[in-house]
């Protein structure tokens, strides 16, 4: 299981962050003082083969905030004969419980999944809120790829406040071979931005917003390429407004603010680390490019 767990310590500026490597390996990017915390999410191997399971559990503590940033998208392969006897059915599974505690704040926006033809998935997404906290969440689903028409994928997504009150609960079935009239359709993307804690403000004539009854909103697109999405400007509306309302401007996370080169200044090259951080955060780990053989267990923290 990846673990990404981000909290405060008394008497410490900075938070303490625990890192955990599964299937998906974390790398932190930066952390600051008031809780602000930066984690990148690379691939420990090949991910998804058919039969493999990915979970992924993420907590943010009291007033905390943490950005999840994934370095590449993930393509759902189907699984061969020998595979499929191995695993039972061949079905992949891709699990993810976040908890968001009292004030804390989460963005978390993942590349592309990509369900090759052939291949069947089941991904799961559990949240739960706590008292004025805010998630921002973005998932946008391909099925197949370049000339596929895609697998199957079963995904539910379930939210909740901290006294267990529903805020989003979803069921999606969608197949690239079996087309349905009011789900997808023709369509082969379904990108989805996901704000949960707070209302939206947001006003976009290109892409349609359901304003949720409990604080929140869910803003989507269907078409037939992932770069042609229109949630792009609700996304980085929302996020802005999540990571703006505390302290000064330059005591804040901004999005457009966010430095992405210091997730590639982190990877190794030839052995050698290239890791430069970022002014007034702490030295990070470098990010290690995937690799054939899956992650050894181990734990990883910061504090």
């Amino acid at each position: 299981m990846t673990i990404i767990s981000v909290e405060q310590v008394a008497g410490r500026d900075r938070p303490k962050v625990r890192l955990s490597p599964g299937l998906l390996q974390p790398r932190l990017v930066s952390r600051r003082a008031g809780g602000h915390a930066h984690v990148a999410l690379v691939a420990g191997g090949a991910v998804l083969l058919g039969g493999d399971t990915v979970s992924i559990e993420v907590r943010v503590g009291t007033g905390c905030t943490l950005v999840v940033e994934d370095v590449g998208g993930t393509v759902a392969y189907p699984a061969g004969p020998a595979r499929a006897a191995l695993t039972g059915e061949g079905v992949s599974t891709w699990d993810v419980d976040i908890e968001v505690a009292d004030g804390g704040r989460l963005i978390w926006e993942t590349y592309p999944f990509v369900v090759a033809t052939g291949a069947r998935v089941r991904r799961s997404t559990r949240v739960r809120i706590g008292t004025e906290s805010t998630v921002c969440l973005r998932e946008t689903i391909v099925l197949g790829r370049t000339g596929e028409t895609g697998g199957a994928m079963t995904s539910s997504t379930d939210v909740r406040d901290c006294a267990g009150a529903p805020v989003f609960v979803e069921d999606l079935a969608i197949d690239g071979s079996e087309p349905l009239p009011g789900v997808l359709g023709e369509a082969s993307v379904l990108d989805t931005a996901m704000l949960f804690g707070r209302r939206s403000l947001t006003e976009d004539a290109d892409s349609q917003i359901l304003d949720l009854a409990s604080p929140g909103a869910i803003a989507r697109a269907v078409g037939t390429a992932a770069h042609a999405s229109h949630v792009d400007a609700v996304w980085d509306d929302w996020t802005q407004s999540v990571l703006e309302p505390r302290g000064t401007q330059d005591d804040q996370v901004r999005p457009e603010a966010i430095d992405h080169g210091a997730v590639d200044r982190c990877i190794q090259t030839d052995g050698q680390s290239l890791s430069t951080p970022p002014s007034g955060s702490e030295s990070t780990s470098p990010i290690q490019p995937p690799s054939d053989e899956r992650p050894t267990a181990h734990e990883e923290a910061r504090s």
